[in-house]
C-alpha cells in the first residue's frame, strides 16, 4: 500500500474480525484438548498474562495462558506425553516455552525422533497463535486509527525506515496487513476501498537484496537470474539441494530464504540449519 489516504469499511472489517476470532477460538478449543488432560482446567487468573498476543477481541486466550505462569512444569510434561518425550531437554535451562521460535526447536527434535514426521499438536498450535495474533493487532484495535472528520487512515510512510533502508509505515502499519495466501485465510485487505474512479495497486520488490549483492558482488549467477526473470527461491534451493527446479518443495524453498537473508546481512552460519525444518 502506498502511502497515501486509505478508507476501511468498517463493516466488512469486523466482519473479518469476528470470522477470525471465531477460527481463533475454534483452533483453541483443538490445542486445549490436545494439551489438557481430562478433568483439568487452565486457571482464568493467568488469561491476561500470556506470552503470545491473543487475548484481546474475545480470543480464548486459555491455552496459552495455563502454559505462562504457575502451571509450567504440569504443562511440560502434558506435551511431552503426547509428543513421547521429555521436552525440557530440548532446551539448555530446561524451562519449556512455547513461542515461535522454541516450538520450532521441539518440533525439529520430535521430526528427529520419529523418521521426519511431525505430530498434529504443532499444525493446531501454529494455527491458533496465527490467528490469535491476528485479531489482536489487526482487530477492532486497528480501526482506532481511522480519523474520525475524514473517515480514512492517514499512516506516515517513510522510504528508509530501518537500518537495512527497508520501507516502514506507522499511525497504523499498512505494510503488514496480513495477505489471504490460502483458503480460508482471513482476508483483512479486502475491506480497504478507492475512492471513487480510482483504483488501488499493489507493487513488491522482489528479492530486492539478493540482487543487490549480485549487482555489488558482480555475481554472474545472480545477475543472470536477475535478468532473466527467474525465481530467486527457487534457484538459491536449487544450487542448495542439487534438484531440478520442478521438484522443489516448500521446505527447499524456506532454507533458501535463510541461506540468501545469512548471506546479505551477515547472520551466524548456525541460523540456517537451525531454522529450517526439513
Amino acid at each position: 500500500f502506498p502511502s497515501h489516504d486509505k478508507r476501511i469499511d468498517v463493516s466488512d472489517w469486523m466482519n473479518i474480525t469476528a470470522e477470525t476470532t471465531h477460527k481463533a477460538n475454534d483452533a483453541a478449543s483443538i490445542v486445549e484438548k490436545m494439551l489438557l488432560p481430562e478433568g483439568i482446567v487452565p486457571s482464568p487468573a493467568n488469561v491476561n498474562d500470556v506470552e503470545e498476543d491473543g487475548d484481546d477481541e474475545g480470543v480464548d486466550s486459555r491455552p496459552d495462558a495455563y502454559i505462562k505462569v504457575s502451571q509450567t512444569a504440569r504443562v511440560a510434561a502434558e506435551v511431552s506425553r503426547i509428543l513421547g518425550f521429555d521436552v525440557s531437554t530440548v532446551f539448555r535451562d530446561g524451562k519449556v516455552s512455547l513461542k515461535s521460535e522454541m516450538r520450532g526447536m521441539i518440533e525439529r527434535e520430535y521430526r528427529k525422533r520419529n523418521n521426519g514426521e511431525t505430530h498434529p499438536f504443532f499444525k493446531a498450535y501454529d494455527q491458533w497463535s496465527k490467528l490469535a495474533k491476528m485479531v489482536s493487532t489487526y482487530g477492532k484495535k486497528f480501526t482506532w486509527a481511522i480519523h474520525p472528520l475524514t473517515g480514512n487512515v492517514h499512516p506516515r510512510f517513510m522510504i528508509a525506515g530501518t537500518d537495512t533502508g527497508r520501507f516502514t509505515s506507522t499511525g497504523p502499519n499498512l505494510l503488514n496487513i496480513p495477505a489471504a495466501k490460502n483458503p480460508g485465510d482471513p482476508d483483512f485487505r479486502s475491506a480497504f476501498r478507492s475512492p471513487v474512479g480510482k483504483l488501488q495497486l499493489g507493487a513488491d520488490f522482489e528479492t530486492m537484496e539478493f540482487r543487490i549483492a549480485g549487482d555489488l558482488s558482480r555475481d554472474p549467477v545472480v545477475q543472470t537470474m536477475a535478468k532473466s526473470g527467474a525465481d530467486a527461491h527457487g534457484l538459491t534451493a536449487t544450487l542448495m539441494f542439487h534438484v531440478d527446479v520442478d521438484d522443489i518443495e516448500a521446505p527447499e524453498l524456506r532454507a533458501g530464504v535463510y541461506q540468501r537473508g545469512a548471506v546479505a546481512y551477515d547472520i551466524k552460519t548456525w541460523f540456517v540449519p537451525r531454522n529450517w525444518t526439513p
